[in-house]
């Protein structure tokens, strides 16, 4: 069985959820201040209201959205679970592995360690992540939660860190 694995809709509304909450949070706040405030302009209360979800959810979490963007634009994996094989297409050249030519490591935030509480404070890029490949020659690819889920991968796992996730090199 292979499956294939690309930048899609669904999995960068999954990246980006954390956002989508907070702006769920944010119309509430301001349908409550509406009621609180009388006799006041709702016009510029809504404009607060956005701005402040643009600024502290968009504004974080672009950064890491644009990154992953870069990484992964035009780039595929498709994963043959039967020959236990990869294929990763990046610009129209084909790459072709066996699972255990590769090394897999997985990068999270750092409150996902398992020794931490998570924090309940919410943060706008909480589920970006990556999967850096390293292959027996020396090749690296970074695999994004853009177009696949880091958290629960199709690849096997061999080391986990847990810092900002962000690429830093290409």
């Amino acid at each position: 069985m292979t499956t294939e694995y690309k930048i899609d809709l669904r999995h960068q509304l999954k990246s980006f959820r954390e956002c989508l909450y907070l702006l769920a949070w944010t119309i509430g706040a301001f349908i409550i201040g509406v009621f609180v405030v009388d006799d006041q302009d709702y016009k510029p209360l809504l404009i607060i209201c956005l701005l402040f979800w643009l600024v502290t959810c968009v504004g974080m979490a672009l950064p890491f959205h644009i990154n992953y963007l870069k990484a992964n634009w035009k780039t595929k994996l498709i994963v043959d679970n039967n020959l236990k094989s990869i294929e990763i297409i990046q610009s129209g050249k084909v790459f072709s592995y066996d699972v255990s030519q590769i090394q897999v490591t997985r990068y999270i935030l750092g409150h996902y360690r398992p020794d931490r509480t998570k924090s309940w404070t919410p943060v706008p890029f909480d589920y970006y992540g990556f999967l850096q490949v390293t292959t027996n020659d020396d090749k690296e690819y970074f695999l994004t939660s853009l177009m696949l889920d880091p958290f629960n991968s199709p690849l096997p796992i061999h080391r986990t860190e847990y810092e900002f996730p962000i690429i830093w090199k290409h």
